[in-house]
């Protein structure tokens, strides 16, 4: 049952683009400059490596966060 939530939750974090939301707060839609990609290197390139390693940062929390819910879902 844990699985099933598990993979369903991963799924959705794992939609959300990091990227993308960081660039719109500073008022730039990451789309339509550089590569047109919403990952950290377009990101860094565009509005300077602070906030390609805050894509970074962002899209390792959403790992780590699943990762350490279902771990200690799983062991109680």
């Amino acid at each position: 049952m844990f699985a099933l939530l598990f993979v369903a939750v991963g799924y959705l974090l794992g939609s959300l683009p990091v990227g993308y939301f960081i660039s719109l707060w500073r008022g730039v839609n990451i789309q339509k400059v550089g590569s047109h990609s919403a990952g950290a290197t377009n990101v860094a390139r565009t509005l300077g490596w602070r906030y390609g390693i805050l894509v970074i940062l962002g899209d390792m929390a959403k790992s780590f966060l699943l990762v350490v819910g279902a771990g200690l879902a799983t062991h109680s």
